[in-house]
This record gives C-alpha cells, structure tokens and sequence, in this order.
C-alpha cells in the first residue's frame, strides 16, 4: 500500500478528519488516537564543503556551498551548476559578493546562459540579478513574489524573471533538459527543476535533507505543501538536490515521509486543541515540544503552527477569536457550531 493509499484507507475508516465534515471534538480526537506513526524521517547533515569551493556532484554537476549560516538554512545556500561549457546556475543565492565571486571562479572559462530561481525568498533569489548583469544570462522563475499586507521579512520583492515558467514546461540547457514543476507550500512561487536525462531533481526548499521545511503566512501553505508532495511522489527521481543540506539519495521514502511527518504534526494540533477550550499559536507549540522552545527556533516553530490553524481554519476544523495583544485564540469546531 502506497502513502496515498494508506491515506485514503485513513480517511475512508474515520482515522483522519474529511476536509469538509466538522466533527465533536471528542469524536476527533478518538480519531486522531488511531493515526498510524509517520515513518521515520533520517535527516543528513553536511559538514565537510568549504565555503566557495566547487563539489562535483555528477560530471556535468557541481555544487557551491554560499557562507550564509543559519537555523533555516543549514550551513548556508547551495548554488548548482549545470552542465560543461554554457552552463546553468539554480539558486544563485543572496546578493553576496564573495558567493558571486566563488560562482564566477567555478565558471571561469565557460558561459553561464540561463540563472533558474526556484523561489523568491532572499537567500536564493536576490543574486540572480547582479550575476545575470555580469554575464548576460537570462533568468527564469515562476515569477513576482507576491505582495501581501504586513509583507514578509524573507521575501525577495525586487526579484523579476526575465522568463516567467508554468508548471510542465522544459528549458533546454544545451544537452540537458528541465522540465519546471510549480511546487508552491513553502512559497507561492516556489518550483522544483527536473533533469533530463538522469533522474535528478532540484527541490529548492520544498524537500530538505536535514530539517522539514519552514513555513509562514501569508505566502506558505499547507494544503498547497501537502499536494506540491503527492506531485513528487508520483515520480521516479533517483536523487534530489535541495537548496540546503546534501543530496538527497532516497527521494521518495523521504518526500513520503514529510508528508506523513506533517498530517502526524497537524492530527497533534487538533488534539492539544481539544483539551483545551481555547489556545494561542505559541501554547499549541509549546505543548507540542512539551515545553520551551529553543529561543532560536520559536519564531519558526509557531509561525509553521499557525501555517496549520490557518488549513484547519479553512476546512471548518477551527475557529478563531481576537486574543489579547491581538494574539488570536483558537479552539476546534465541534459539529453544528460556526
């Protein structure tokens, strides 16, 4: 039984909420009880690429490790490089001089021609431009990030592809081809990139090798996350090159098991929710880790709940009402109340 067969066989016998029926809290979290574990995820971490320096993934594969170390991105942004000669570079990074130097030393004596840009969040988007300037390469991209009320700190407004991409369409790159998949959850405007020939596949921040990945309103999604995967798990990729961390040799176990990792998360939502009458974003976290957070992650971790409350929101699961300092309180939705 394949994962969204086992999800179905969920759905069909009680054990996971139908998105359109709203049930007693009580009979939820008799529901929830019955959820089968995730499968275990086994996440891998990179300790070894020096910053600048060129690793050759395949002989027509090299990757560049960008020196921007953080807690939502590992040991810093991975700008790959595809091909020999005219070359394509993917992610070229945040507009930092010392990566664009590290990218033009990788490249010297060939052509970059086409910069493709997985995402529009700063620290993979926003040195496309000045590379494109040095180069004369084209870039491409889903397009515009979107603007938003209240905006968001991680968003790479400026960023403009001189190539606006579609979910299905294929980029010729000299002897190799990709074929762009719109991948949005982690972003709106967020596409993975798929080689031809060779079974790779460039994941950008939507499959990470060494957390799960981050999410935060207005732009991330869940339920767009949640399908963005079953777009992946319908195909046969033999490796995934992700925006951070090492390759990925086992996609589709890892990719199958994010998706159960976060229907695991969320079925722990709707039953911290129903023990209690009413809860903020940051009690939800809290009782999720079962006690304080780690102050570097807490932002990250109740912005991710809050990307949950807002599909349960949806789907009539949730309620919400005005809290103090404007902290918004949640409660689940017991049948026949609004």
């Amino acid at each position: 039984m394949d994962h969204r067969q086992a999800l179905a066989t969920w759905q069909r016998h009680g054990m996971l909420p139908n998105h359109h029926q709203r049930l007693p809290a009580h009979v939820l979290q008799a529901q929830i009880a019955r959820l089968k574990a995730p499968v275990p995820l086994k996440f891998e971490y990179n300790r070894t690429l020096a910053y600048g320096h060129v690793e050759w993934c395949t002989p027509d594969i090299r990757r560049v490790l960008c020196n921007n170390p953080g807690p939502m991105t590992e040991r810093g942004t991975n700008t790959w490089i595809v091909g020999r000669g005219e070359v394509t570079v993917i992610d070229p990074g945040p507009d930092d001089p010392a990566h664009r130097a590290g990218l033009l030393n990788a490249t010297a004596g060939e052509r970059i021609g086409r910069i493709l840009v997985t995402h529009t969040h700063r620290d993979h988007s926003a040195g496309a431009t000045m590379l494109a300037n040095l180069t004369g390469a084209a870039t491409f991209g889903f397009g515009r990030h979107p603007t938003y009320a209240g905006g968001d700190d991680g968003a790479d407004q400026a960023f403009c592809p001189d190539h606006r991409l579609i979910h299905g369409e294929r980029i010729l790159l000299g002897s190799h081809a990709v074929t762009s998949l719109h991948t949005p959850g982690h972003c709106s405007t967020h596409l993975c990139f798929a080689l031809e020939p060779g079974g790779v596949l460039f994941t950008g921040d939507h499959v990470l090798g060494w957390a799960t990945t981050a999410m935060k309103l207005p732009d991330g999604c869940m339920k767009s996350y949640l399908r963005s995967l079953e777009v992946l798990t319908d195909r046969t990729d033999q490796i995934y090159l992700p925006g951070h961390g090492p390759p990925i040799v086992d996609p589709l176990s890892v990719a199958r098991g994010m998706a159960q990792f976060a229907r695991a998360r969320e079925a722990r939502i709707i039953t911290i929710l129903g023990s209690s009458s009413v809860a903020t974003a940051v009690e939800v976290a809290t009782q999720m880790y079962r006690g304080p957070i780690d102050p570097v992650l807490a932002k990250s971790v109740v912005e991710l709940v809050n990307v949950h409350l807002a599909k349960l929101h949806d789907e009539g699961l949730v309620a919400y009402i005005d809290g103090a300092g404007g902290q918004a309180q949640w409660r689940l939705v017991a049948k026949g109340m609004a």
